[in-house]
């Protein structure tokens, strides 16, 4: 289970200069739901913050200014439940928003959000109805995640086009279970695939074409979680005692990096995997289908 906040999750700046002299402004974000549960994915380049707040009825997903108050964001689908999960340098805004799909299913839907006021469903590319979009470059280019049309419940990693068109990315570990979670201004896209016993940290080019980044920790399970327009990605790979946060190169050898810097990266995706877990299962805890044994994560679990 991942941890609960007291307050909202801040905002933090932080001076350019040596790591060990830097100086830190910490801006607590308004608690627009009013549970005393808010949280943040995803920042521009202007300081706008997107995340989610808790609400009586469910979730709202929120943009927040630089100065911490919080805007919500239309609620697409109609259910009371919306999660942001990534903003570009436009302002758009990427994640998904619970809808009905049928009498007695509820679903979730990719959103793009143009405006607070203005939000549109992305392509649903499985059919399955079940979709979540985790991040948007400044081309207007989207990846997350899509519940796939295989009865077995598998997830195909996506990437949806400016137009909104959306293309199943190639899945590495060959067990029909991939996230996208991050991509940067080159196309290059970044997450986790299933493999047969644990799970890879992957690479995807421009193409759509996907490669295994190196599992530094040596236990067959890594997950990458962002990547910068230099090509360098930051996830996790799990250790014989533990894991590791780890930096990979853009050639996709992996540096450990410290935990202090781990708590920075991993807080902030562990919610944003538990809200693809949470809006994917929806529809399929309606089925009859049971989901497969995956390797447990000591990051997002």
């Amino acid at each position: 289970m991942f941890l609960k906040y007291a307050s909202a999750l801040a905002i933090v700046s932080v001076a350019v200069g040596e790591a060990s002299a830097a100086n830190y402004k910490v801006t607590v974000l308004q608690d627009v739901g009013g549970q005393g549960y808010s949280y943040a994915t995803g920042i521009n380049d202007s300081r706008q913050i997107v995340g989610s707040s808790d609400t009586a009825h469910g979730a709202d997903a929120v943009l927040w200014s630089s100065t911490g108050t919080g805007t919500v964001l239309k609620d697409v689908g109609g259910q009371g439940s919306s999660f942001a999960g990534g903003i570009n340098d436009s302002g758009q805004i990427v994640g998904s928003s619970y809808t009905a799909h049928g009498a007695d299913a509820v679903g979730a839907d990719a959103v793009l959000w143009s405006s607070t006021e203005t939000g549109t469903v992305l392509k649903d590319v499985s059919g399955q109805g079940s979709s979540f979009a985790a991040g948007i470059n400044d081309s207007g280019q989207i990846v997350g995640t899509s519940l796939s049309e295989d009865p077995a419940f598998t997830l195909d990693a996506v990437l949806w086009s400016s137009t909104g068109t959306g293309t199943v990315l190639q899945d590495v570990g060959g067990q029909g279970y991939s996230l996208a979670t991050g991509i940067n201004d080159s196309g290059q896209i970044v997450g986790y695939s299933q493999t047969g016993d644990g799970g890879d940290a992957v690479l995807w080019s421009s193409t759509g074409t996907g490669t295994a980044l190196q599992d530094v920790g040596g236990q067959g399970y890594s997950y990458a979680s962002g990547i910068n327009d230099s090509g360098q990605i930051v996830g996790y790979s799990q250790t014989e005692d533990g894991g590791d946060a780890v930096l990979w190169s853009s050639t996709g050898v992996g540096t450990n990096i410290s935990a202090a810097s781990w708590a920075a990266i991993g807080q902030l995706r562990k919610r944003q995997r538990s809200m693809i877990a949470e809006t994917l299962s929806v529809t399929v805890s309606t089925s009859t289908t049971t989901p497969p044994q995956t390797t447990p994560s000591p990051v997002f679990s």
